[in-house]
């Protein structure tokens, strides 16, 4: 069974659900809906990510920074280890991210 045929049973459950209930109880199972719903997302994009890394793994580019092509430092990967850039790269790129309001 996939992800989008349980995602449409679960919607379906949470609507036949909040028929059934007071206004409270319904604003209340929304919110943990949609709680769990941004939860599902991140795993998802966390384990792309780990993919991701694996290839880098199988490519021999792991720990190389696809900014400037240096070492990404040992102590950044193993705080972080589906990072693709070094902590200077990443430090650049979200000062450029921040002045440009993303």
């Amino acid at each position: 069974m996939g992800i989008f045929f349980s995602l449409q049973i679960d919607i379906l459950y949470v609507l036949g659900t909040i028929q059934n209930q007071d206004p409270n109880d319904r604003a209340s199972l929304e919110s943990d809906r949609n709680f769990e719903l941004r939860i599902r997302d991140r795993e998802r994009r966390l384990l792309s990510k780990i993919q991701e890394a694996i290839k880098r793994i199988d490519d021999g580019v792991f720990g190389i920074c696809d900014g400037c092509g240096g070492q990404i430092s040992e102590k950044r990967l193993m705080a972080r280890p589906v990072t693709t850039q070094c902590i200077e790269c990443k430090t650049k790129q979200e000062k450029i991210e921040k002045l440009k309001g993303e």
